[in-house]
């Protein structure tokens, strides 16, 4: 991938003072809303942030770690439009602006498989994969780096990005 993420350490990578880290989980999830608000009080607690987003939304590590890095950006210029990593990761793999179309259209379904990108500080230690998942009660899943959508939502990113310059 041609990104501008300086390093890859055990699976992080880092774009200026944030790594991030791309999950595929799975968990049962009967309550998406109750799962992601405490899953997020436990990555709170972890000193990270994250996004949940749906399978469905997902065409690989490559195209979370593509919208992951827009929403970095926008928030490094001023151009984001949420306080959260997370959320703006959302708001690009969804290809909206608006965050309540991104929370219905790639945000976390329910159901038993999901992606997960977790934001973490440079000042703060770096769990493993198999820490978060176990934190939240999930198993890791194998992660593909690219499948055949991932043109379409690379794309759906960028255009994302143009339009909020």
């Amino acid at each position: 991938m041609c990104c501008p993420f300086h390093q890859n350490e055990d699976d992080w990578w880092r774009y200026w003072g944030t790594w991030s880290k791309v999950l595929h989980l799975s968990a049962t999830v009967d309550d998406p809303t109750s799962f992601v608000s405490g899953a997020n009080r436990i990555l709170a607690d972890m000193g990270l942030e994250g996004a949940f987003v749906s399978s469905d939304s997902v065409a690989g590590e490559e195209h979370l770690l593509v919208c992951a890095l827009h929403a970095l950006r926008c928030r490094e210029r001023g151009s984001a439009i949420t306080r959260s990593p997370g959320m703006e990761t959302l708001l690009f793999v969804a290809g909206s602006r608006h965050v309540e179309k991104a929370l219905a259209t790639a945000g976390l379904q329910g159901g038993n498989e999901f992606w997960m990108i977790v934001f973490c500080p440079a000042d703060v230690k770096k769990p493993t994969a198999e820490d978060v998942a176990a934190a939240l009660g999930a198993e890791c899943l194998p992660k593909e780096w690219r499948t055949e959508g991932a043109a379409e939502g690379l794309e759906r990113a960028a255009l994302v990005e143009a339009l909020s310059d």
